[in-house]
């Protein structure tokens, strides 16, 4: 599952799910973003994000999250394991003896928010409750407040929300695969939803429709408790949120109970164990690897996380792992590999040529990262070769490469090639939304007067966003004429003024008036085929239409709003997307 906010746009991405909660304005929040195994396949909406897995999520015996009380600043997690009692009675768990609140103020609700979106990101499922003014809540009794908060934040409502107890959980819990966006409107919508449920039923519903989609009752929950920690550190919701997740995913399997008799921890304190020693086989780390390349292709990053068997590596463990498969490939052993506990290396530094590397140099490199990491427990910043410093980033991506070619040759490549290109460590995109999406820019003027005037003539009969976009699109199309050069030479306004410009240029003037427009725009940079047979660094725009990014290639007459037809978009390769172009 993935969020991603984009300023005031969230995308859930889950990352544990991969419920990619994209909160745009989380390429989301910062969401943990990960690759998992094909059960929990998931896509972030804006290309950020990502998790896939082939086994389900195991339940944590960490059950409870407690936010800062009023009275105390600590946060005291239980470690009792309330899941063994899952056929008791549903209890409210406000202590015995103590008077129960009535309500909450909303900056509390939205810390407890902040500390249930990072239990899910930690344990992959729901927490039993959550404390809040030293009060324990059911998931339930949460969700409730949950809606309302957010429903109070969207109508300036600044009163305390009335707590609401012993609300029942869903009977059946049950949902659609989604992959959409959920535009601010929609996902208010909701909440107004959920809240009515609960009011008339006083029991959680089982899922909420949106056109065809149905939210399941635990993605709620998360999807929610993302936009609340949005809210906390940006103090306003966010214009939309992104969301892909399966129905199938881990975070929809377990559903929260509670035992009447258990006692609640209150110490922080829990029992330490001796650590066992995981292994995984061969084949498991070469079906990641496939899954980090293309990752990395598909977003021009690594994600911050491969799951194997259930359970989630970092780039540092998995580069660690990579270099062992490498050698017992070589050396022709099928016995498991030892996990490690690595450290992620203090940079990702180093500069080489573009070129090949031998297997025989790559099988050193590969022996090199073990050492170095087997003394360390650290991952290097990089690995000389032949063609300079392979840094870390492109080190992770080079073996994601040459087991990949393992995984479906059964041999190890001859040689693998090497490109200088900038690969980054995935993050969450916050601030794309409103904030960054439709602001004026450098080469993107977009309120400029020229700009602003040229944009409101074009789309004055216009009547709705697709329209407005496919009117701006047709018009650069058939106005400005393609010169060949690198980069950016004359910016949007310069553009405009002399009718010409490379694709750079050209999309430097579709996305000025594109936002110009109030449509969100951004920029795509790839490696491209042409239906010429040439193969150039390319750029391009996509435009925030009906809540989706539709992709929109001016420079040619072929094109049109949403299909590319003068290059191979099956097989580009994808160097970054931004809202403001470096170059």
């Amino acid at each position: 599952m993935e969020i991603n906010f984009l300023k005031s746009k969230v995308v859930v991405l889950c990352t544990i799910f991969v419920f990619f909660v994209a909160i745009s304005g989380i390429h989301g929040a910062n969401l943990d973003n990960g690759i998992m195994d094909s059960n929990n396949n998931y896509n972030s909406f804006i290309n950020d994000n990502q998790s896939i897995s082939n086994q389900s999520n195991k339940i944590s015996d960490l059950k409870k999250i407690s936010t800062p009380s009023s009275n105390n600043g600590s946060n005291k997690v239980s470690n009792k394991d309330s899941s063994k009692n899952t056929n008791k009675k549903h209890i409210n768990l406000a202590a015995a003896g103590e008077n129960k609140l009535t309500t909450l103020s909303q900056s509390s609700i939205l810390s407890a928010g902040v500390k249930v979106k990072d239990y899910i990101r930690s344990k992959k499922k729901l927490p039993d409750y959550i404390t809040i003014s030293s009060q324990n809540f059911s998931m339930t009794e949460y969700m409730y407040m949950l809606s309302k908060t957010v429903y109070y934040k969207y109508s300036n409502n600044k009163n305390n929300v009335a707590i609401k107890y012993n609300i029942k959980n869903p009977s059946k819990p049950a949902g659609s695969d989604i992959n959409k966006e959920f535009s601010k409107s929609t996902y208010i919508s909701l909440s107004k939803k959920i809240i009515k449920y609960i009011d008339t039923n006083n029991k959680a519903p089982n899922y909420v429709t949106s056109g065809n989609s149905k939210f399941q009752y635990q993605s709620l929950i998360y999807f929610f408790s993302e936009i609340l920690g949005y809210v906390k550190v940006k103090g306003e919701l966010p214009r939309s949120v992104a969301v892909a997740i399966k129905s199938s995913n881990g975070i929809n399997k377990y559903l929260p109970k509670f035992d009447t008799g258990s006692k609640l921890a209150t110490s922080t304190s829990t029992k330490t164990s001796k650590a066992k020693t995981i292994t995984l086989k061969l084949s498991s780390i070469l079906d990641g690897s496939k899954r980090v390349k293309d990752y990395v292709e598909s977003y021009g990053k690594l994600p911050n996380y491969v799951s194997v068997s259930g359970k989630n590596y970092n780039m540092a463990n998995f580069l660690y792992l990579m270099s062992n498969a490498i050698i017992n490939t070589k050396n022709k052993k099928t016995t498991n590999i030892q996990v490690i506990s690595v450290k992620m290396p203090s940079k990702d530094s180093g500069s080489i040529k573009n070129g090949k590397i031998s297997k025989n140099t790559y099988i050193t490199l590969a022996n090199n990262a073990i050492k170095y990491i087997s003394s360390k427990k650290q991952a290097p910043n990089n690995l000389k070769t032949n063609i300079g410093s392979l840094k870390f980033s492109l080190t992770v991506y080079t073996f994601s490469k040459i087991l990949s070619h393992v995984k479906s040759k059964k041999v190890l490549p001859s040689s693998i090639s090497v490109k200088n290109t900038s690969i980054k460590e995935l993050t969450i995109e916050i601030n794309m939304g409103s904030g960054n999406y439709l602001k004026s820019t450098k080469n993107a003027q977009a309120m400029d007067v020229t700009i602003k005037d040229l944009s409101n003539s074009i789309t004055k009969n216009s009547k709705n966003d697709q329209q407005k976009a496919n009117a701006i699109f047709e018009w650069v199309k058939y106005n400005i004429d393609y010169s060949f050069y690198y980069n950016t030479r004359y910016g949007a306004v310069n553009t405009l003024k002399n009718k010409i410009g490379n694709c750079v240029d050209t999309t430097h003037l579709l996305i000025a008036l594109s936002r110009a427009s109030g449509l969100g725009a951004r920029y795509v940079h790839g490696y491209c085929e042409f239906s010429s047979g040439t193969t150039y660094g390319h750029v391009w725009a996509q435009i925030w239409i009906d809540n989706k990014w539709v992709t929109a290639d001016a420079i040619s007459l072929r094109n049109n709003l949403g299909t590319i037809n003068n290059w191979d978009t099956s097989s580009y390769t994808l160097k970054g997307i931004y809202t403001e172009l470096p170059f």
